[in-house]
Formats: structure tokens, C-alpha cells, sequence
């Protein structure tokens, strides 16, 4: 809306600068950018109906400590503009807090920040499209600002430039403008450099989005201090079965933080390396602290269960139940397994059966794998038929998944109808 208003302002009413005038571009904007801001209104109250909360405020940050670290965002976001090198998922820019300033470099970034948008105003005077390409470039950024509701590692990122640089494209387009009506033919060929070297840039910078294993391996090169990105790419290993870079991942995490993901990383390689009592340590650190969490959950019942502790393993998954709504046909499933094993197949049957009942409100594949589940209990009781729909069912809902525990029970669903 802001923009918006920023346009009608510039292109709207009289040139005369007069009161009367003033007066009339300021209605014009404002009744032209009415609808806009109904809209992002309507979109706000909706969000927050949803969600329950305005947002998510990552860290307690206090306004000094923001107005030490804004200068450096931004610098961060001019440079990207600018020259656009090293991309990654991440960087290594952190909360600075206001005693710990370097005040040299930050008085130096407010002065270049200052010096930029003093010379803004100054063209937007004499050109009013300055004005509206100058708004379109900085307006959208405002949000990313908010620096309280990032995750402290996460507190920029270059999508966040999506629609400032099409204002950035704009100024460089007006600046030049002289110069193509002098030497077109030379500025053309400049253009076309630069475009090539960027678009080499491009082409060697789009596989690392294509797999995740170099997405998190150019994280942690990007970021070398970055807990989250050490943990996702120890995750990351973990699932390809590389254990040892696992652990080795996964070290360096917990060293630097102790996030979440590695505590739960770490289990997972312990239960693969057959420690269910270390992966029982870490699960149920995690379990405590977020009860909800539902993975860690799913994995200290495995972890009890492996160590022939059914009864323990069902109380927490029940628990998990309670706290996990969002997860409960997953946690079901788990739960009809714990049961089954302990000889109780009645309750066991009826966990899946209301698991199945839930496929469709949520796809994962530990609420997905209840089909293949209950089709063996079904077959086991001689009803053929309906152990058939239910693995009909359970392809047609993993048809697009590309996942090794879906692929095998794929694998045994067609196996298990003749195919």
C-alpha cells in the first residue's frame, strides 16, 4: 500500500507546489491506496486467526541492541544488491549487542546508509519515477527489519530482496539513461558483460539448491559458526546412512550450540548404532524441554522399546498424544506397533483404524505406513478385500513421494497384491 501511495503521490494531481495541491495528491494517494491496505489488513487478521499470534519473536531483542545491528543488515542487503557473491543459505551475521559495538564501523555504516538515502531524496526531487523506484526497493524490506522474529543465525537471508531489486534495477536503469542516449552501443556491451557474469554465477550456484547435501555443505562453508546449519547437514548424513560424517557433524554442532536438531541427530545415529540407552539420554532431554515434539517422541519409544521396555514405550507415546495433536496419527501408528509387540492386538487394531481415518488430514509417513499396517492385520483375518483398498489407498497417497522408508513399504505393498 505503501507503494502504492508512494506512486499516485508522484504521477497524481497538479506539478504546483502549492498547499492546495499538496492537499489533493494526498487524497488521491490515500483513497488509491485504500483497497491495497484493506487487503494486507484483511491478510493480517486472517494470519493472525490461523496462527494465534502476530509472529514468532525468535530472540528477546531490546531496541539498542536492534539499532546496533540495523546498520550492518543493511550494508549486508546493499552489498547483495550490488554484487551478489557467495550465496548460501545462511550468514555469518549475528545480534551485535549495543555494549559490544564497534563504533568506527557503525558510525561508518550509518554514514554510508545516510549518505545513500540523502542522495535518493536529492534525485527524487528532480525525477519523480526516483521516488516511486526508490520506494519499491526499500518499502519491501521494512519487514526484514523485524530482526526480533528471526532465528538469531538466520537474521538475513537474499530472498528477502526479491522485490527491492526490482527497484535497485530501476535507479540503475534511470542513472544510465544519459549515457545510453550517448553511447548506446557501449553501454549495451557492458550490459551484456555484466549479465554474462552473472549468469555464469548462476549456473554455478544453482546445483547447491538442487541437492541437500551440498545446500547444507555450502551452509557450513558460508557459515562455518552456524549450529542450525551443522546440525541440519549431520541430519543430513544421518539419512544418506553416512554415520560417521554424522557424528562428526553432528559434534561440531553441539559444540558450538546445544540446538535441537543435533540432540535429536545424535540419537538417531546412536539407535542406528544399536546404543539405545545413549539415544534414550538425548531423547528424553528433548521430550522434556518440548513435549510436543513429535519425532523425539517416535524415537524414545523406539529407543525403550529396544530395550524391551514396551510399557514405558506406549505411557510415552500417550503422553505424546496429548501433546502432539498435529502428529496424532503418526504417533497412533507407533503406538499400535508397541502394542502388537506386547501381545495386545485388539487395542492394536483399533489405534490403526483411527490412524487410517486421519491419512488425509496428515501426510507423513509414519501416519501413511497405518495402511500398510493394518492391510497385514486385515489379510492376517482373511478379509482380502479390504486389505487390498487400504494398499491401493496407501500407493495412491505415496505415488509422488520420493523417500527410501516409502519406496519399501511400496515395495511390499506391490508385492503383497500380486504385482
Amino acid at each position: 500500500p505503501l507503494v502504492v501511495a508512494v506512486w499516485l503521490w508522484c504521477v497524481g494531481g497538479s506539478a504546483e507546489k502549492t498547499w492546495s495541491s499538496a492537499r489533493q495528491r494526498g487524497w488521491g494517494s490515500a483513497l488509491g491506496s485504500a483497497p491495497f491496505a484493506g487487503l494486507a489488513a484483511a491478510y493480517l487478521i486472517v494470519r493472525r486467526t490461523v496462527l494465534g499470534r502476530h509472529q514468532v519473536d525468535a530472540s528477546d531483542l531490546g531496541v539498542l541492541d536492534w539499532g546496533a545491528t540495523v546498520p550492518e543488515v543493511l550494508l549486508f542487503y546493499l552489498r547483495q544488491l550490488a554484487l551478489p557473491a557467495g550465496l548460501g543459505p545462511s550468514y555469518p551475521l549475528r545480534i551485535t549487542a549495543w555494549r559490544e559495538v564497534d563504533l568506527t564501523s557503525w558510525v561508518a555504516a550509518c554514514l554510508l546508509v545516510g549518505a545513500l538515502a540523502v542522495a535518493l531524496a536529492w534525485w527524487a526531487r528532480r525525477d519523480a519515477r526516483v521516488a516511486v523506484a526508490a520506494a519499491l526497493a526499500a518499502l519491501p524490506l521494512l519487514p526484514a527489519l523485524n530482526l526480533a522474529a528471526f532465528h538469531p543465525e538466520h537474521l538475513v537471508h537474499d530472498r528477502y530482496l526479491y522485490l527491492p531489486l526490482l527497484g535497485a534495477v530501476l535507479l540503475v536503469a534511470f542513472a544510465l539513461e544519459p549515457a545510453v542516449r550517448a553511447r548506446p552501443r557501449t553501454v549495451a556491451v557492458g550490459a551484456a558483460l555484466v549479465v554474462a557474469l552473472w549468469t555464469i554465477g548462476s549456473i554455478r550456484t544453482t546445483p547447491v539448491w538442487t541437492d541437500e547435501l551440498r545446500l547444507w555443505q555450502r551452509a557450513v562453508a558460508v557459515d562455518p559458526s552456524s549450529a542450525s546449519s551443522w546440525a541440519e547437514l549431520a541430519q543430513t548424513h544421518q539419512r544418506r546412512g553416512d554415520l560417521g560424517a554424522a557424528a562428526r557433524a553432528v559434534d561440531r554442532a553441539l559444540a558450538l550450540q546445544p540446538v535441537t536438531v543435533g540432540v535429536v541427530t545424535r540419537a538417531q545415529i546412536a539407535l542406528a548404532r544399536g546404543l539405545a540407552a545413549e539415544a534414550e539420554v538425548d531423547l528424553r532431554r528433548v521430550v522434556t524441554a518440548q513435549p510436543d515434539h513429535a519425532l523425539a517422541v517416535e524415537l524414545l519409544a523406539m529407543a525403550l522399546e529396544r530395550q524391551g521396555r514396551l510399557a514405558d514405550a506406549e505411557a510415552v507415546l500417550g503422553r505424546g498424544l496429548a501433546a502432539a495433536p498435529h502428529r496424532r496419527c503418526g504417533l497412533l501408528t507407533n503406538r499400535a506397533v508397541v502394542r502388537f509387540l506386547a501381545g495386545e492386538r485388539d487395542t492394536a487394531t483399533a489405534d490403526l483404524e483411527a490412524a487410517v481415518a486421519r491419512v488425509d488430514r496428515e501426510p507423513t509417513t509414519a501416519c501413511r505406513r497405518s495402511l500398510v499396517l493394518l492391510a497385514d492385520l486385515e489379510r492376517a483375518r482373511g478379509r482380502t478385500a479390504r486389505a487390498d483398498a487400504l494398499l491401493e489407498r496407501f500407493l495412491e497417497l505415496t505415488a509422488a513421494v520420493r523417500d527410501d522408508e516409502v519406496a519399501a513399504l511400496r515395495a511390499r505393498a506391490e508385492r503383497s497384491l500380486g504385482r
